[in-house]
């Protein structure tokens, strides 16, 4: 995976965090000052804390649902890449990295999904590149935010 890539999908996690937390989806972790804790509490690892805090209120939302994988669950590979990347910048705070949510999300939705109150399979992840997979994700998620669908992407 590209370096570009890996903040896309941080972009991405955020900016559907930040949507989520607003429509009363999950927990809005900075109105419960979460970020000033982790900084007091891990000094020089509070950006990872944060956003390892962060990804577990999102995958509340997603546990015990169709598919193996969704954008806050991807293959342990994945994973691991995103947190050696976040390891070795440990000054980035992925809230600096959307400044817009809602355009972000829209600038990421090149791919049209129609509407639907139920959780979307958007395919196999060795389907799609990486690119591809992040559009799918985010066209669904802006379905959830912007028309009131109530569903989420997963892939297998």
């Amino acid at each position: 995976m590209t370096e570009q890539q890996i903040k896309d999908i941080l972009a991405l996690r955020y900016a559907v965090y930040k949507l989520g937390a607003e429509k009363g989806f999950w927990q809005d972790l900075e109105k419960n000052s979460a970020k000033p804790v982790m900084d007091y509490l891990f000094a020089r690892t509070s950006n990872i804390a944060y956003y390892n805090m962060m990804l577990e209120t999102c995958k509340s939302k997603h546990t015990g649902n169709q598919g193996e994988y969704n954008l806050f669950k991807l293959p342990a590979r994945t994973e691991e890449e995103l947190l050696n990347y976040m390891k070795t910048h440990l000054d980035l705070n992925v809230s600096t990295l959307v400044k817009e949510p809602v355009e972000y999300l829209q600038q990421k939705a090149i791919v049209t999904i129609a509407p639907t109150d139920e959780p979307v399979n958007i395919g196999r992840m060795s389907e799609h590149d990486t690119d591809t997979l992040l559009a799918l994700i985010a066209s669904v998620y802006q379905n959830a935010f912007t028309k009131g669908a109530n569903n989420y992407p997963y892939f297998e």
